[in-house]
């Protein structure tokens, strides 16, 4: 599992990265430090640390799921 912790750096922050990180792949945003650089009055900055934080190829395996087992043309079909 990817964990994203903002302030992961801080004093309460590297102890739950250290903790997690033992099990889980941890991403860390901050101000100046950590795997991604995040400024909170920045909205590209944001949506560059969920996007570094996201599980691209999951959304891409979720939708062959779908497209192949045919629940989207049997909702359709049902009226949902």
């Amino acid at each position: 599992m990817k964990i994203l912790i903002v302030g992961g750096k801080g004093i309460i922050g590297s102890k739950v990265s250290a903790h997690f990180s033992k099990k889980h792949k941890v991403i860390i945003a901050g101000r100046n430090s950590g795997d991604v650089n995040l400024d909170m009055t920045d909205s590209g900055s944001i949506k560059d640390m969920f996007e570094k934080a996201a599980y691209p190829e999951l959304k891409d395996n979720i939708r062959i799921n779908v497209v192949s087992s045919g629940l989207v043309e049997a909702a359709v079909v049902s009226g949902l």
